[in-house]
């Protein structure tokens, strides 16, 4: 594969999806066995752009590996604001559900479902073809249970305490705002405005909802906002000086990457409730995408190589060179993903 998403993990098996051809409107979503990487199964769906930017959409939904499906680019998926959800175009190649012990098809999403953002056992949530609209998806058989508009249109959704909170644009004041929408209604639960910001990065959620939100040049002042997932109440924000700066939620801790100098990039681990620095690490070379963890173990990938960090006290584990492009920490395993050189890659791939 040459765009490949985040590993997913469950039942002994970890699963991937991706293409080797950006011409083909397929995507291969392959799962092996997570002790051995022996081959469990391989199946073809229907995509629409599969190089799109970012990792081609996988998410798992409990026992549904849910894959394919619109993947439009930067900003190209979101729904707009100002429409009352009854305008639908249909999508010529909606997301699959896969049985994850076998991967045989479960079901196809309605037409009217786009891009998928998020999902749970209990809901699976996706982009509307018709604008300013979102849809939930019964996880079982992909029909639709809810559409709503929210007042905000969120970059990205994630899903935890039966909430799904993401963060974008609030139509009323044009700011930047994150939302919490009650998985089993769609209805909006809270919204929160953040900091005026000239850019930044989508809200990380977890325990907490960490968003990042930056202004000025190069080093800029980046501005962290920390919510409580369930309310959206402000738990605590600073600022810190750097050229890069993102967070990362696994449970119990909150990573703040910076980039101080784009050659010596450090973390910093913060309490998520009272944003108290724990720890701060030396210079761990080149980060790609953001760290994942697992409460115990961080693990920071790039063009170059991984890294895995004691989460305690942020001391190096182990170092495996290499090129990565994603990264998954389970209990008894950390799995990354290796692109290989595409077919008919479009000029912004990497």
């Amino acid at each position: 594969m040459a765009s490949v998403s985040p590993p997913v993990t469950g039942r002994g098996l970890v699963v991937v999806v991706g293409t080797r051809d950006c011409n083909d409107p397929h995507l291969s979503v392959v799962a092996v066995d997570a002790k051995t990487g022996q081959p469990a199964w391989q199946r073809s769906v229907a995509a629409e752009n599969p190089c799109g930017f970012g990792p081609p959409p996988l998410r798992l939904a409990g026992d549904i590996v849910v894959a394919g499906g619109p993947n439009p680019g930067l900003g190209g998926g979101l729904p707009h604001p100002g429409n009352t959800c009854n305008q639908p175009v249909a999508a010529s190649s909606p997301a699959t559900g896969l049985d994850l012990a076998t991967g045989s098809s479960r079901w196809h999403a309605p037409t009217m479902a786009g891009q998928v953002f998020a999902a749970s056992r209990s809901i699976v949530i996706a982009a509307s073809t018709s604008p300013g609209c979102f849809v939930g998806l019964d996880p079982a058989t992909g029909q639709i249970r809810w559409t709503v508009a929210p007042p905000v249109i969120p970059f990205n959704l994630d899903i935890a305490e039966n909430i799904a909170v993401g963060d974008g644009g609030d139509s009323a004041t044009l700011r930047r705002a994150a939302i919490g929408l009650e998985c089993g209604t769609g209805k909006t639960r809270w919204k929160t405005l953040l900091p005026t910001s000239d850019g930044g990065y989508p809200a990380e959620v977890g325990d907490v909802v960490v968003a990042s939100t930056g202004q000025g040049d190069a080093p800029r002042e980046y501005t962290l906002t920390t919510l409580a997932t369930a309310t959206g109440r402000q738990l605590w924000q600073d600022s810190v000086q750097a050229n890069d700066a993102r967070a990362t939620i696994g449970p119990g801790i909150v990573l703040i990457t910076q980039d101080n100098s784009p050659d010596r990039p450090t973390i910093e681990s913060r309490d998520p409730r009272t944003g108290v620095r724990r720890w701060k690490s030396g210079d761990i070379g080149p980060i790609g995408p953001p760290p994942v963890t697992d409460g115990a173990t961080i693990v920071t990938f790039s063009q170059q190589d991984a890294h895995g960090l004691g989460a305690t006290d942020g001391h190096e584990l182990w170092t495996v060179p290499g090129s990565y492009q994603a990264a998954a920490v389970t209990a008894d395993g950390v799995y990354l993903a290796q692109p290989k050189p595409p077919k008919n890659q479009p000029p912004q791939g990497d």
